[in-house]
């Protein structure tokens, strides 16, 4: 009965494609359970540079004033957010603030890495209470080649 079920339910697919099919699902598999998820000492990865990144506010601000943070990358086995050992990913170090209500971006921002990993953010500003996305990005040849998206709520004054 099952075997019936099974063969009408697949149509016009012939049990050759319906075995490669389920082999080549077998095959990536492996692939989709490597994808790392966010963690609490791994908070945002970046999966081709295989690491992890935090931000940490100096000065989260209301919307209409300028703020700042420290971007700081290390590796997911052996590091943490907040000793390290930090490390620069290859490329380099994007910021760009989004809006999502509106699909707009914000002004841009200043970037300076002060040491191995670590890098000030700065002439943060929002012009806008609610929902941000803090697109952090690795850009190699002046292209994005990774980001990811931290999302942050900015208050009234």
């Amino acid at each position: 009965m099952v075997f019936f079920m099974v063969e009408k339910s697949l149509g016009r697919l012939s049990w050759l494609k319906y075995f490669v099919f389920l082999g080549g699902l077998f095959f990536l598999g492996p692939a989709w359970a490597d994808e790392a998820v966010p963690t609490a000492t791994c908070p945002t990865f970046f999966t081709r540079q295989n690491l992890c990144a935090g931000i940490l506010w100096s000065v989260l601000p209301p919307h209409g004033e300028k703020g700042q943070f420290t971007i700081r990358f290390w590796q997911p086995e052996n590091g943490s957010l907040e000793k390290g050992p930090f490390i620069d990913p290859q490329g380099q170090v994007g910021v760009e603030l989004w809006r999502p209500q509106t699909n707009h971006a914000g002004p841009n921002v200043v970037i300076a890495r002060v040491e191995n990993g670590v890098y000030q953010v700065t002439r943060v500003y929002f012009f806008a209470a609610g929902v941000w996305d803090i697109r952090l990005q690795i850009k190699k040849d002046g292209k994005i080649d990774e980001q990811v998206v931290i999302p942050v709520t900015i208050g009234e004054f």
